[in-house]
């Protein structure tokens, strides 16, 4: 595919990014609200299961997105 200056593709950066974002923020909500459910003792094998999972997206995989479709590492 040949790389070239694209004005239609240009707003849609701005979206996608924006929907990173927002799933970014939600992710560290829940994480919030699951990590202080284990702190308090709820912590059954499901919760657990959730804060780790949880946790991957918000230090890996979603941070890792945003910046794939942004271009910050190509």
């Amino acid at each position: 595919m040949v790389r070239g200056e694209t004005r239609a593709r240009t707003g849609l950066s701005f979206f996608a990014l924006l929907a990173s974002a927002i799933v970014w923020v939600s992710a560290v909500i829940v994480m919030g609200i699951v990590a202080y459910l284990v702190s308090r003792g709820w912590g059954g094998d499901h919760i657990i299961y959730e804060l780790v999972i949880v946790s991957a997206g918000v230090f890996g995989a979603v941070p890792l997105s945003c910046c794939l479709r942004t271009g910050w590492l190509t």
